[in-house]
């Protein structure tokens, strides 16, 4: 077992008794979210990170040794995430009081909105196969209904502006209906 497979062991075992917890991949790692917030994840460098959201525990967690904020990218600096201190590797104790403190605030915090759920500029009420693709639980499926829609009305729309233009290029004309 790696590294990174024994932090992620260690806080999936922090995390057991803790109601609501999930366990996803994200950006390549092992994240844990609590009632769909995330408020840990394992990084590729092979350390756990926290997302605390209490400003005073931030700024505690953040003032020990080791502790780092997070920065996945060389600019980019993950807004209330610390990298705990790895001596919290080898303490179960002190990591699991931090890991409880994450998860509660976690839950606390309001669910995001889902991406998918919005169509900005479209005022119209999903079709029953949007619906029918959302009631799957399948971000995919609701992606392609809505270009496969929106494909149709183009394509109506095209058709409706060449009639018009060749309507209105015969002028007066009109063709003896068949």
């Amino acid at each position: 077992m790696g590294l990174n497979e024994h932090l992620s062991a260690l806080v999936d075992e922090l995390s057991a008794p803790l109601p609501g917890v999930t366990k996803k991949r994200m950006f390549g790692c092992d994240a844990f979210f609590a009632s769909g917030n995330i408020y840990s994840l394992i990084w590729k460098t092979g350390r756990i990170g926290l997302k605390l959201l209490d400003d005073a525990d931030f700024e505690t967690l953040r003032a020990m040794p080791g502790a780092e904020t997070w920065t996945p990218g060389a600019k980019m600096v993950m807004s209330r995430w610390l990298l705990v201190p790895e001596s919290f590797h080898d303490d179960p104790e002190t990591l699991g009081g931090w890991v409880r403190k994450a998860h509660a605030q976690a839950l606390l915090a309001p669910k995001k909105a889902s991406k998918t759920k919005g169509r900005s500029g479209n005022s119209r009420p999903p079709s029953s196969a949007s619906k029918k693709a959302a009631a799957t639980n399948s971000p995919m499926r609701a992606v392609k209904e809505t270009v496969r829609r929106s494909g149709r009305a183009q394509t109506a729309k095209r058709a409706s502006s060449k009639a018009t233009k060749r309507a209105t290029s015969r002028g007066s004309r009109s063709r003896p209906a068949r």
